[in-house]
């Protein structure tokens, strides 16, 4: 062995700073070593420097045979053996020829503070076994990184204040010339004192406590938990008020009877533990109570009686909240609350009169009323009053105490029956049995003469209101029937009958009604037999209840139905289910012949006809109006529906010359533009409403717009041109809604929304048989305008032969979003959406490479969190917990994935898998268990079923390539989800979680390319979503069966995700669009 060759033996490093650095050598072979045949060479030891804990560690070294014979490697294999027993073994039972060698490259991970020696080594196979030799070894420093907010310190330089995080080296302070002396480095973190009121708590002692955080003071490090400081919010007890309630008032208070209620509120900013409180009357302890404990605001009421009267003229109340001084409170001085109480109102001076009496009648009964009044100084304590007829005591009535002054009106319960009227002297006499001892005894009576004659015998009196009806379209209407009795009597038990155009169609069973009132009744399931139908309903029609009038008791109504086409049912002249006829024509998309007359504005209202005034901004309404009137037609929006046309003219931001806060845009300015870029400009930013920004005729300054624009847009998914050929404009037209168009020769653009093969205003203005109609932006008018026929603003152009016919040749057609909200999406941001919450409608959810991650829903924007997410890390959601909300998946290239339980609360989970750039991941129910599984697709030809925790469930091998999706739905109904595989060989395959194919079709699948799975039609069996970059999205079956399709301004690195946005009961596409939009389609959309 006397010509080895040394190879370097120690190669330790020393840093003074542990900031991480690129990858570099730790150490490297300076020769080549010898053993036997074997001839070491080119071992090489790579990491970032200095090694910390979790790095990755690369080595590398050669083996060369130098004898004349074969070499075998042992069973032992070559290998790399480290100081802390780890062994990594290659290569076994491979022969090296003379003169051949072998490579061993790998890595491990360093786990453990230190020196760490690694040596290369061999076995060789011989007749008696393996002999295996380790090579000269490579010692390094492995030190631990410190957490966020810790800093690598040595105990000199931490002295005072500082705790130290462990006993683990981060790192090495060197000094010395002569000799180094290396001074070891650990995490400290600087100690500081909690403000008064504050205490030192680990973050769940705080918790179990309900303490609130002092700021963010760090104050300790304790079984290597951190220490903030904490405080309890102070309470503060205060009396409210005390109140008692007056059994008899014209009785001395007695507190037996009459109780004594006070109210106490926490006051504070933090809770109140339980405290005792006390009452006293007239310094006399009476009542010691309990006061729960409170939160801040909250309140308590106590009432309590005794067995006292109150003793004097007056009685003082005191109550006393934490009367035994045990809380401490922000203020002291409110726990106390004294009120004076009157023990005997004074009853000297009352005179109670009777002012008037008056009656009223009821089925026959006459009932009398009478007001009755205190004109006295004194208090009137409660008496009775007495009704006379002709002299003889008929009924009592009770009268409550009376201030003095104060009236009331009163009436006897006891009635008098008008059939059995003998009398004619009425009169009420107060205090009837001289109870009260009153100023004059003499004016209590008051009486009247009523005349038998003068009742009449009352009746009702029964008629019919509007009728009225309840639901939409024109069947399965609820119709109402308002019956009201006008009489003075209540009316017997009858019928209703109902009739349409003469014809009886319901008799309905009508409960007695009392006089004055009014019932309703339902005829329901109602269809009507025409747009106008006449209905007649009439009470009473046989005659048998005696009225006051008998010629009232029918009502007709005409009721008119304006659109039948929405119902859900073939009527009218229909041609099928709310298509053909007066509706829309059926498969207007794909029609054998076309209609020789077609105008939106027979079928939907579209928005208002526009001005543009004095600036050139045409080509901004025709775009706008195209978007406005798409909503219209395809996501059921209003007529009355309002975009800025100014957001385009001032804030688009592909500039081409700026000055100061505004630039004109590529689309154009006031000087004109084009339509059909104003329409990407829209696909990428949507556009927001007109009140956001209204229309100024100028270029504008896009920071006039509202701050709160981002949550106000309008925007689309996709704009397409249209041939100039006439049939395929109509065509389009049709299918589509209307266009936005331009003319070069005219140098302006419209919308077009009709046309006309046989318009008589064609014939008559032009002289031609057919014309297009248009929306112009030119206010409403009348009469020709550069030498073009309008009317009411829209305008009229032949097809051919007129100098502006090449209108055709510029027409787009443009395909709405159902709603839009702005985001900074970037390509390769993450992208998926889930009902987080538990409130049956997903959120969305963007993982932004700017390390965040942002919740949005239907109103915007809600919440964002840190996260570190970089290019080809995955976001996915999930229900991986069994709560009933989605969790946030988060699968991270540093083979890590970590979970967020209902964001915004931070990462709770997280377990180690190596994730690499070019896997996927998804999540669902794959074993009808209840709780979804992470799905891992390994571009190791791996798809891996694991649980929340890490653990794998199931595993099988799929040839899995970079660019391949996976995705996870029930597309079977079987209860559980499958596995759906997009394959860039074009085939998609569907499996179960064990490997089973259960189906495949051919698909011209992409890298770059989308796949998700949802409900989209609400049928309980999910779709299969194909995102294509070559602008479509498409939908299948499991089988492969094409169930509906749409163009999709879908590109490289947008993003994708599929869930139930607007809780409808049926998911819908989301789509993140890198032009800072997500656009979200109803997926009913791709089955109409």
């Amino acid at each position: 062995m006397k010509n080895l060759l040394k190879a370097l033996v120690i190669c330790t490093l020393i840093f003074a700073s542990v900031a991480s650095a690129p990858a570099s050598p730790v150490c490297q072979q300076e020769g080549e070593e010898s053993w036997n045949s074997l001839q070491l060479y080119g071992f090489l030891v790579e990491s970032n420097q200095p090694v910390k804990v979790g790095n990755k560690i690369t080595y590398k070294f050669n083996l060369r045979n130098t004898g004349k014979e074969p070499v075998t490697i042992g069973f032992g294999g070559a290998y790399l053996k480290s100081s802390d027993g780890q062994i990594y073994r290659f290569h076994a039972k491979e022969v090296i020829e003379p003169s051949g060698a072998l490579t061993v490259s790998s890595t491990f991970v360093a786990e453990n503070t230190g020196q760490l020696s690694v040596s290369p080594g061999a076995c060789i196979s011989t007749s008696k076994g393996d002999i295996c030799h380790d090579f000269s070894s490579c010692t390094f420093d492995v030190f631990f990184e410190c957490p966020a907010g810790w800093s690598c310190m040595t105990a000199e330089e931490a002295s005072g204040s500082y705790v130290r995080y462990s006993e683990e080296v981060c790192g090495y302070s060197v000094s010395g010339l002569a000799a180094m002396v290396k001074t070891p480095k650990y995490c400290f973190r600087e100690i500081q004192s909690c403000p008064e009121g504050c205490e030192c708590l680990t973050k769940s002692e705080a918790e179990k406590q309900k303490m609130d955080p002092c700021g963010k003071t760090f104050c300790g490090y304790e079984n290597g938990q951190e220490k903030y400081c904490y405080r309890r919010g102070v309470p503060d007890f205060e009396v409210l008020s005390v109140e008692v309630e007056r059994s008899e008032d014209c009785e001395r208070l007695d507190y037996r009877e009459s109780p004594v209620t006070f109210k106490v509120r926490n006051s504070g900013d933090g809770a109140s533990p339980a405290a005792e409180g006390e009452l006293y009357i007239d310094g006399t302890l009476l009542q010691t109570f309990s006061i729960p404990p409170l939160q801040p605001g909250e309140e308590e009421q106590f009432s309590f009686n005794f067995q006292v009267l109150c003793s004097r003229e007056k009685d003082t109340i005191r109550v006393v909240a934490d009367s035994q001084n045990t809380v401490f409170e922000s203020a002291e001085s409110n726990n106390v609350l004294e009120v004076e109480l009157s023990c005997l109102p004074s009853s000297e001076g009352s005179d109670l009169t009777v002012v008037r009496i008056w009656n009223e009648s009821y089925n026959n009964e006459l009932r009398v009323y009478y007001e009755i009044k205190n004109t006295g100084y004194g208090y009137a304590c409660s008496s009775q009053a007495g009704l006379f007829v002709d002299g003889e005591l008929f009924a009592v009535d009770d009268v409550g105490p009376l201030a003095p002054k104060e009236s009331r009106e009163e009436a006897f319960y006891r009635r008098y029956s008008i059939e059995s009227c003998t009398g004619n002297v009425f009169e009420v006499v107060a205090d009837v049995d001289d109870s009260v001892l009153e100023l004059d005894e003499g004016n209590n009576a008051f009486s009247v003469v009523w005349l038998c004659r003068d009742f009449v015998q009352q009746k009702p009196d029964l008629q019919v209101g509007a009728v009225w009806t309840e639901g939409t379209g024109n069947s399965d209407l609820t119709l109402h029937i308002p019956l009201q009795n006008f009489g003075k009597a209540e009316s017997p038990q009858t019928e209703v009958v109902v009739y349409e155009n003469g014809q009886q169609v319901a008799t309905l069973q009508v409960s007695p009604i009392s006089p004055g009132g009014i019932e309703t009744y339902r005829l329901l399931h109602w269809s009507p037999q025409s747009s106008s139908t006449t209905i007649t309903v009439c009470i009473d029609v046989q005659n048998d209840v005696d009225e006051e009038r008998e010629d009232n008791n029918c009502a007709s109504r005409i009721l008119t139905f304006t659109s039948t086409c929405s119902d859900g049912v073939q009527n009218g002249d229909e041609e099928g289910i709310d298509c053909g006829g007066s509706c829309l024509p059926c498969n207007r998309c794909d029609m054998a012949s076309l209609p020789s007359r077609f105008d939106w504005r027979d079928y939907v209202g579209l928005s208002a006809v526009r001005d543009q005034g004095s600036c050139g901004s045409c080509w901004a309404h025709s775009a706008v109006a195209a978007l406005e009137s798409a909503l219209i037609v395809e996501s059921g929006a209003s007529s009355s529906i309002d975009l800025s046309e100014q957001h385009l003219l001032s804030c688009e931001q592909d500039c081409e010359v700026g000055i100061g806060d505004w630039c004109w845009a590529s689309s154009g300015d006031c000087d004109g533009g084009w339509p059909h870029k104003a329409l990407n400009f829209i696909i990428n930013n949507g556009v927001p409403d007109e009140s956001c920004f209204p229309y100024t005729a100028t270029n504008g300054n896009c920071g006039s717009k509202c701050g709160d624009w981002e949550d106000r847009t309008e925007g689309a998914v996709y704009r397409g041109k249209v041939s100039s050929n006439v049939e395929a404009l109509k065509r389009a037209l049709i299918c589509h809604g209307p266009l936005s168009v331009a003319s070069e020769n005219w140098e302006h653009a419209l919308l077009l929304v009709g046309y006309d093969d046989l318009s008589t205003i064609c014939t008559q203005k032009y002289g031609k048989s057919g014309c297009w109609i248009l929306k112009n932006s030119w206010g409403v008018f009348s009469g020709f305008s550069h030498d073009v026929w309008h009317e009411y603003g829209y305008a009229y152009i032949p097809y051919s032969g007129f100098k502006y016919s090449d209108i055709k040749n510029g027409a787009y057609y443009v395909i709405p979003s159902d709603y839009t909200l702005h985001a900074d999406f970037e390509m390769m941001d993450g992208l998926a959406a889930g009902d987080l919450d538990g409130d049956g409608m997903a959120e969305i959810v963007h993982a932004d490479r700017g390390d965040l991650l942002q919740i949005f829903n239907i109103g915007g924007l809600q919440s964002s969190e840190q996260m570190d997410f970089e290019e080809g890390d995955r976001i996915a959601t999930g229900d991986v917990d069994g709560d009933g909300s989605m969790d946030v998946i988060h699968a991270d290239r540093g083979d890590e994935v970590s979970i967020h339980f209902q964001p915004p609360v931070g990462v709770v989970s997280s377990f180690y898998l190596d994730f690499e750039e070019g896997d996927d991941i998804a999540a669902g129910d794959v074993n009808g268990d209840g709780v979804d599984e992470i799905v891992h697709a390994d571009r190791g030809d791996l798809i891996r079923v694991l649980g929340a925790s890490g653990n794998q469930i199931a595993s099988f091998q799929l040839n899995f390539e970079e660019g391949d999706r996976i995705a996870v739905g029930d597309v079977n109904g079987d209860g559980k989800d499958e596995i759906v595989h997009g394959d860039r060989g074009d085939w998609v395959r569907v499996y179960d979680m064990y490997g089973t194919k259960l189906s495949e079709f051919q698909l011209d699948f992409e890298q770059g390319d989308a796949l998700q799975c949802g409900d989209l039609n609400g049928d309980g069996v999910d779709e299969i979503v194909h995102g294509d970059r070559d602008d479509w999205v498409r939908v299948y079956n499991m089988h492969g069966a094409l169930l509906g399709e749409m163009r999709f301004n879908f590109e490289f690195g947008d993003g994708f995700a599929v869930a139930d946005f607007n809780g409808d009961g049926k998911d819908d596409i989301i789509h993140g669009d890198r032009g800072d939009s997500f656009h979200v389609v109803k997926g009913e959309r791709w089955f109409e």
